[in-house]
Formats: C-alpha cells, structure tokens, sequence
C-alpha cells in the first residue's frame, strides 16, 4: 500500500475512534506517511500538497490534546481548570497555525473549495483559542474578561462560517457540509456562553 494510502485509512481510523490516546497514536503514523509520501512525490505539486496533508494531521493531533485537556479542565474548578483550559487555547492556537499552512499550499495549486474549507477550520480552531481562555476567566469570576472572550470567538466563528459557504458554493460535498454545521453548532456555544456570562453579571449586582 503507497504511504498516502496507507495515511488516508489511519486517518479514518483516528477520526472513527472515541478513545483519543489511540486516536493520538495513528495520527502519529499518519503524520509521518504524509511525510514520506512527500519524499517520494514525483512532482513539485504532489510533494506539497502531501506537505500539507502532514500539517493537517498535526493539527488534528493538537485538537485531540486540546481536547482531553478539556476533559480536565471539567473535572477541575478555579485556578487547576483555568489552567487546564489555556493549555487547551494554546494547543488550538498551534493547530490553527498548521492548517493556515495546509490551506495555503491548496490554494497554491488552485484548488479554491479546499482552500476556503481549510481556512474556515483555521478560524474555527483560532475561535477556540478565544473561547478557552474566556471560559477560563469565567472559572476564575473575572466575568468581563470572559464575556469579551466569548464575543470574539463568535465574531471569528461568523468569519469561519463565510469561508465554509464560500468553499461550498464552489464545490459540496458532505465532509464540508459538516464543518459549517459544526460551526454553526459552536456559535450556537458561544451565545449560550455569552448569555450565562450576563446572567452571573446580573445575579452578582
């Protein structure tokens, strides 16, 4: 089986898998046969384009880590929650970088609906950094700071939404259908944070 093969199946795998310590380990692979996919492309484009294929695996393997982080983050309250969470904002920060990196090699060789579905995740991932380090404000009290993180990550999610609709109207297909789903689910998250912030701000007068 050809390395890109071989990365397309694990990559599956990793997605279908609820246990994300395993979904962590194929990553791993995938990321490396993305990479040697890339050392034995034939062509400029083939060995680009496997490039960004490997950024897109890391920055899946961030949100997997940003993930369980925000699994500790809910078992934990205060100052260990917070710091569980601006772990996870980073982890998400660092996975918006790679896939500005994967977007732009899509766009280098014209391939606009992949370009415009990879930065609409880009903002979507840069949203959650946002929206972690309000959320660990909000498990602090410092409820301002919080509430205006909240508002930015729904104003990067409406970003993200323009660019899901714009790779949809040049090409659809279910996989981007579900993203923009996806992120109108997360500003949907967003609201209902916003309104819990202003609730808190109300009981507290």
């Amino acid at each position: 089986m050809k390395p890109g093969d071989e990365a397309m199946e694990l990559k599956d795998r990793a997605r279908r898998t609820e246990d994300s310590d395993e979904a962590i380990k194929l990553l791993d692979k995938v990321i490396l046969l993305w990479l040697q996919a890339a050392e034995q492309g034939e062509t400029e484009m083939s060995r680009t384009l496997n490039i960004g294929n490997a950024r897109t695996a890391e920055a899946n393997r961030s949100v997997m880590f940003a993930n369980k982080l925000v699994d500790k983050a809910r078992a934990s309250s205060g100052d260990v929650e917070a710091g569980y969470l601006k772990e996870a904002a980073d982890q998400m920060l660092k996975a918006s970088l790679l896939r500005m990196e994967a977007a732009e090699t899509a766009r280098e060789y014209g391939y606009s609906a992949v370009y415009y579905n990879r930065l609409g995740i880009v903002h979507s991932n840069k949203a959650f950094y946002s929206y972690y380090h309000a959320w660990a404000s909000d498990a602090v009290g410092d409820l301002d700071t919080a509430l205006s993180g909240y508002k930015e990550a729904l104003s990067i999610l409406k970003t993200a939404l323009g660019h899901f609709n714009k790779s949809l109207r040049i090409e659809s297909n279910s996989d981007r259908e579900d993203n923009r789903n996806d992120c109108l689910d997360y500003m949907e998250w967003c609201r209902a944070s916003i309104q819990g912030v202003r609730s808190k701000m109300r009981s507290a007068r």
